[in-house]
């Protein structure tokens, strides 16, 4: 015997601890391979979430792709339709220059009239002015240049006139001798005026239109047209 057991004892109890190591080891076992089942599991569903955020992610990418190419796609169109607007608005502004061109008086600028009047006003003599009958236009270009004339001390007869065979474009200032004349050339030459040197044409009917005998005429025509 030993501590009080017999042989017989002691197989019981060695019986007894290979069963408790046995359960333990089963349990063990079990929970072994619940760990692994669990770990399996867990990963599989890590993988699926994975898979699931990688669809989605590219989803959203996709989606962003898109709305920058729309985004890209206004912004495209709104620069077209600004370059659009900007050449309307240049042919708006052209087509208004044009018109401007077509109906706008002509008139003398300053420095025109300050040349012609630093000539004029050298030797005040006397002019038979005239403008065509029925334009108020040339009559305006003519009471500027009356203007001119009166402050250069020149005496003025002004009158309008009717050609008998045509009409009379810009300025004309027949070809005629005299110093007043030749004043008079030189003072549209420094104004750089252009103006034609050609007899003057025959008057048609006139009404009380003053001269004054000896002067040069000089005529001031209609606005010649411009096309558009």
């Amino acid at each position: 015997m030993i501590w009080g057991l017999s042989l017989h004892s002691w197989e019981d109890l060695m019986r007894v601890a290979l069963l408790i190591v046995g359960v333990s080891g089963l349990i063990a076992g079990l929970a072994t391979w619940f760990v692994v089942k669990l770990q399996r599991a867990e990963i599989a569903q890590s993988t699926i979430e994975l898979e699931e955020y990688k669809s989605d992610a590219s989803i959203k990418v996709e989606e962003a792709r898109k709305e920058g190419i729309e985004a890209g796609k206004v912004a495209g169109d709104a620069l077209v339709r600004a370059a659009e607007l900007e050449k309307e608005a240049a042919t708006a502004r052209l087509e208004t220059e044009k018109i401007k061109s077509v109906v706008q008086w002509r008139t003398f600028s300053a420095s025109q009239n300050a040349d012609m009047e630093v000539v004029l006003s050298a030797k005040p003599g006397s002019i038979n002015l005239r403008w065509m009958d029925g334009d108020p236009e040339a009559m305006f270009l003519a009471i500027q240049l009356s203007q001119v004339l009166q402050r250069a001390r020149w005496s003025v007869a002004p009158g309008a006139v009717k050609p008998a065979n045509g009409i009379i474009f810009g300025l004309l200032l027949p070809p005629e001798a005299g110093d007043d004349a030749e004043t008079l050339r030189k003072a549209l030459i420094a104004a750089k005026l252009s103006f034609s040197a050609v007899p003057a044409p025959a008057e048609g009917v006139s009404f009380n239109i003053s001269v004054i005998a000896g002067a040069p005429f000089l005529y001031i025509g209609s606005r010649m047209p411009v096309v558009p």
